[in-house]
């Protein structure tokens, strides 16, 4: 192993030739060093060569590539071919142990891509294929590899190609930037899988549509979200981007078609069984979350509210969880709608009425539009109530925070993936994750630190994301009149309907009262045309991804 770090290295050309010297002088020395080097790689080496190692490293490297392959001719290196069973064995042991040495193993590795430089990756897969089982795994051979897996094979067989993606990953080293390419390949291939798993649509209910989702859907939107943020950590160097580039906008279209089809049968679905969705039975409403989960309960509560936590990286918070010894338990709710901040968070709190004017929420008959007012209207209902913004108590010392959580009830408001994503969606998959560990972290300190037994985390809505540009003729015109217009509703008074779209009463839909209200929602995932933007990160409307929110 050293001989051959050796031989590739200008700086220890000396130490080498210093080497060869010394054995010349010692006869059995060299026919011992000579033997040995013939018993792992049928190649031995060469003191007139200007690189004495060179034979050596290109028998290892093509047979250690190879040798599960039978010869063909048009191999122009089959005279390197070992076919003793023995000297594969020992040269397969001999390659494990230098790829581990402690000290050797990346030089090593650099080495014998010096040395057997004459040994081209390329020419060997032209004759062999990129699907022959090939043993070592280079950089150099794995780039057409996976180019071959991105034209055609990932879509086709997702299976397939993950196992093999799942094979290569073990031989190619941790810190290689191939890791970051297969990571985001594999991860995408397990999106397709369950894709293609997904099965019928057409559904009966609108509570099967629900189910459906928290225990199959939410899978899909969480694989896509982790597909798209590995794929933003790849450098538009890497030989294979052209090829990735097409795959992943391949991706990006199967999603948002899956996603499209499912809510336009979710919409379909509550159309004809004319359910409203503020009384849809068998789910908790976000309307009644106080009066279900926290009134009359004897024991101190903190809630935390965290803004667009969609239901599916509530359940990345929820299995973080469970290393720490917490009793964690999430459940789906449903949303208002709009699935809109200045609406649906203040519903969270405690309320006897709710009444919408002119794109303003009054909850027993106030706006709340700051923290003061949030925790005069929680009072009304819990004395000496708490409502607290994330980063003012997590900032706080010890001591003064468990002054703050002496209250029977705090209500603390949390917004990292909103007021990240609406201004930059490309960094939604790195809001996601900052979220899920400063969520995790501080749920522990809540239990562990600040004595606090019951913690809910909700959420006042969740999203919808497609890592896609929308072009104007892919946006919905809206003509009818409105009072306000986002991109996933619009509130109005006009009842004719409009293709695209579901219209829902609003007190239907939201228990907002005021007569003759219309909320208007595009069925499926499509966006409205409307000022402002908002179309790859947007919520407002009523596909699950937005509707259900979770209570955990």
């Amino acid at each position: 192993i050293r001989l051959v770090c050796w031989d590739a290295n200008p700086a220890d050309k000396d130490k080498i030739a210093s080497f060869f010297r010394m054995l010349r002088a010692n006869q059995d020395g060299s026919k011992a060093l000579e033997s040995y080097m013939m018993g792992i790689c049928n190649a031995s080496y060469d003191v007139m060569a200007a690189q004495r190692m060179r034979r050596f490293a290109e028998s290892f490297k093509y047979n250690s590539i190879t040798q599960n392959l039978t010869t063909i001719g048009a191999d122009d290196y089959k005279a390197l071919k070992i076919n003793d069973s023995i000297v594969l064995q020992r040269l397969n042991g001999f390659r494990e142990t230098a790829f581990s040495h402690p000290v050797y193993a990346d030089q090593f590795v650099k080495a014998i891509d010096t040395l057997a430089a004459n040994i081209h990756e390329d020419k060997i897969i032209s004759w062999y294929g990129d699907d022959a089982e090939y043993i070592l795994v280079t950089e150099a051979l794995i780039w057409p590899i996976l180019s071959g897996i991105l034209k055609d094979k990932a879509i086709n067989d997702p299976v397939g190609s993950n196992e093999r993606l799942r094979a290569f990953s073990l031989r190619i080293p941790a810190e290689s930037l191939v890791q970051e390419v297969i990571d985001f390949l594999s991860n995408s291939c397990f999106l397709l899988e369950k894709m293609g798993a997904l099965g019928s649509f057409a559904l009966k209910t609108p509570q099967d549509y629900i189910t459906k989702y928290i225990t199959e859907f939410y899978l899909i939107d969480a694989y896509y979200r982790n597909c798209v943020g590995e794929f933003k950590e790849i450098p538009a160097s890497v030989p294979v981007y052209e090829s990735l580039l097409a795959f992943k906008k391949s991706l990006d279209e199967e999603y948002s078609k899956k996603v499209n089809l499912f809510n336009q049968e979710w919409s379909r679905c509550i159309k004809e069984t004319g359910v409203k969705p503020a009384e849809m039975t068998g789910f908790l409403h976000q309307q009644d979350f106080y009066e279900k989960k926290l009134k009359g309960l004897d024991a101190k509560r903190v809630v935390i509210i965290s803004d667009a936590l969609r239901y599916e990286v509530a359940v990345d918070i929820l299995n973080g969880l469970g290393s720490s010894l917490h009793e964690a338990t999430i459940e789906p709710a449903l949303a208002i709608l709009p699935t809109e901040t200045k609406y649906s968070k203040m519903t969270l709190l405690p309320h006897s009425s709710l009444r919408y004017d002119n794109g303003t929420l009054f909850v027993d008959g106030e706006i709340l539009d700051s923290m003061a007012k949030r925790k005069a209207q929680v009072q009304k209902y819990e004395p000496n109530a708490v409502c607290i913004d994330f980063n003012e108590i997590s900032n706080m010392s010890q001591n003064e925070a468990r002054e703050v959580l002496k209250s029977k009830l705090v209500y603390i408001f949390h917004d990292t993936i909103d007021s990240i994503s609406h201004d930059n969606p490309q960094t939604l998959a790195t809001a996601c994750k900052t979220t899920v560990a400063e969520l995790k972290k501080y749920i522990h300190t809540l239990h562990s630190t600040l004595n606090v037994t019951n913690v809910f985390l909700t959420s006042d809505h969740g999203f919808l994301f497609n890592d896609l540009p929308f072009e104007e003729k892919d946006k919905q015109k809206v003509d009818d009149s409105y009072e306000e217009r986002k991109t996933r509703y619009y509130i109005t008074e006009d009842t004719d309907d409009v293709f695209g779209v579901t219209k829902f009463k609003m007190e239907e839909a939201s228990t907002m009262a005021n007569a003759g209200k219309i909320v208007a929602v595009p069925n499926g995932s499509t966006r409205f045309n409307a000022e402002g933007g908002g179309y790859q990160f947007a919520h407002g409307g009523a596909t699950l991804q937005e509707m259900l929110i979770p209570v955990l």
